[in-house]
């Protein structure tokens, strides 16, 4: 609190000693300081600069095309905001004029195409041809470098001409390079895919190829888990999200346990796509519809002559009798009815879907510390270094399987003559205790805190150095008030021993008086005083005074 009283009564003796314009000076020059640590603060660097083109985000070959139009135009460049051209207030006419005198233009996906058709009436065909497929090729590459998560994409396509026969050929290869912090998953690079394939006529998705420029794999190559909308086969995309989808089951039935458990699923599937069956049975009563009757009836006559046999008999005298006739009649009816019926029935026409899982395993893997953590919740009583024997640590690993193996077999298909704990596969594993996390040293933390801060720490340094500045200005003004002592033991002698030697006086150098002024009103009535009094003392401090200020 000294140090602090003193450097006020210093300032306010400062403040008292001032004329009224200093004063009003220097509060003048106090409120201006303020305002610019005030304006420092706000960040005057951002008000200061403009973005280009409406602060569209541009991709990074058209910021270094940019770049290198600016420096060719000998212009400053001010530093990107996430993508976006920055440029001094007041000159964006300017930095436009350059970039576009270098044809750095960014591209307008609306005028690819518009461009690549204004060609010359001497043009060949498939000169234009060219160009349109490159103009096709520059908006298909925007149009996927404008995806999230996509910093920069490059299409290409080729077709072949059908040869002989043939059919004409179509591939496709798209260069990704994703986002910093992004990953290409499996199900990205297949929208991708397709959206290349919709984009020309005849092309389809097993033809383009997509490559991560990051790692140079076409999946990705993060060895993560594989999306089952990276498979085109429709076997293996069930196959795998069936298993996802199972082992996420698995895993939110088991998450009370913990630490977590580590589940696996394998799954095979029967490899008929669809089935349909047709069955037809009756159902009820008959029901007449329509009914005919038919009869028949024929008559069967056989006569037979029986006259006399023999040549008189036959002869020319013969008697005319009438010879006996046998006679012989068979008469048959028949009677045909026929009825047509209405027979009830039902028909089912049964349609099964393929792909159905057959057979489903799994393996689930259980920490060690779980059946600790088990045994000290049914042992209250025990102490924190107590620790459960083997007997016991097996006992409940036993009561722990037979739990789990109960729980998860219910979730998988019923198979005839299978048991559905064979199924699944509990197996213990020992926890290992992990390395303690080293705290951060106090050290770190502080040159984190100064990189977060390091502005502030400036403008705080700078305000130091000004009040110690201030308090050596304020400490080098003499604090009394009675006079000013301008005692001048070696400015004078050779006047001294000069006036000795003419006899003019008997003063001698130890006993002539120093020069002493009272304060006046002002500093320049006081040096009037002087030089009155004494014009070559004066005239010796002067000297003196500036050979110490050079």
């Amino acid at each position: 609190m000294g140090f602090l009283n003193q450097t006020l009564a210093q300032i306010r003796e400062l403040f008292a000693s001032m004329t009224p314009a200093a004063r009003v000076t220097s509060a003048l020059l106090l409120g201006v300081i303020v305002c610019s640590l005030g304006y420092l603060f706000q960040g005057f660097q951002n008000t200061s600069a403009e973005p280009l083109f409406g602060g569209a985000l541009l991709q990074p070959h058209e910021t270094q095309r940019i770049e290198t139009a600016l420096g060719q135009a000998g212009l400053e460049m001010l530093p990107l905001e996430q993508g976006r051209v920055m440029v001094p207030r007041g000159k964006k006419a300017v930095y436009l004029a350059a970039i576009a005198n270098a044809g750095a233009l960014p591209a307008n996906f609306h005028m690819l195409l518009e461009d690549s058709l204004e060609t010359g009436i001497f043009e060949s065909g498939k000169m234009r041809d060219q160009r349109w497929k490159a103009a096709r090729e520059r908006q298909l590459s925007m149009m996927i470098s404008e995806m999230e998560g996509v910093e920069d994409a490059k299409v290409l396509y080729d077709i072949r001409e059908p040869r002989a026969f043939g059919k004409e050929e179509i591939t496709a290869t798209v260069s990704v390079m994703p986002s910093p912090g992004a990953v290409l998953d499996p199900q990205r690079m297949r929208l991708i895919r397709e959206a290349v394939a919709r984009s020309i006529a005849g092309l389809t998705s097993d033809k383009v190829m997509v490559v991560d420029r990051s790692n140079g794999g076409q999946f990705g190559g993060n060895g993560g888990e594989v999306i089952a909308d990276a498979y085109d086969d429709p076997y293996f995309r069930t196959k795998t999200l069936y298993e996802q989808q199972t082992r996420a089951r698995i895993e939110q039935l088991l998450s009370n346990i913990r630490p977590n458990v580590q589940v696996q699923v394998t799954a095979e599937l029967d490899d008929t796509l669809s089935a349909e069956s047709r069955s037809i049975r009756p159902d009820g009563e008959l029901a007449p519809i329509r009914e005919s009757k038919d009869t028949e009836e024929s008559v069967n006559r056989q006569t037979e002559d029986r006259g006399a046999v023999g040549l008189r008999a036959q002869g020319p005298g013969r008697n005319n009798v009438d010879a006996a006739v046998a006679r012989n009649e068979n008469t048959q009816t028949s009677e045909r009815t026929q009825t047509d019926n209405f027979v009830p029935h039902v028909e089912e026409v049964r349609k099964q879907s393929g792909l159905l899982p057959k057979h489903v395993r799994a393996a689930i893997a259980v920490p060690s510390e779980y059946l600790i953590r088990v045994w000290r919740e049914t042992t209250p009583d025990a102490k924190p270094e107590d620790r459960p024997d083997t007997a016991m640590l097996q006992n409940i690993e036993d009561q722990v399987k037979t739990k789990i193996k109960a729980a998860v077999g219910q979730l998988f298909p019923k198979e005839i003559a299978e048991d559905q704990l064979s199924k699944v596969e509990v197996t213990i594993f020992q926890s290992l205790t992990p390395a303690p996390t080293p705290e951060p040293s106090v050290a770190s933390e502080s040159v984190v805190w100064a990189q977060q801060n390091t502005s502030s720490l400036i403008i705080a340094g700078m305000a130091v150095m000004s009040l110690l500045m201030l308090r050596s200005m304020i400490k080098s003004i003499p604090t009394n008030d009675k006079g000013v002592d301008f005692s001048l033991p070696d400015i004078l002698p050779k006047k001294n021993e000069t006036a000795k030697a003419g006899g003019k006086g008997g003063e001698t150098e130890a006993g002539r008086p120093k020069l002493r002024l009272k304060r006046g009103p002002s500093l320049k009535e006081d040096l009037s005083e002087l030089v009155k009094e004494d014009p070559d003392g004066a005239a010796a401090i002067l000297r003196t005074w500036i050979g110490n200020a050079g």
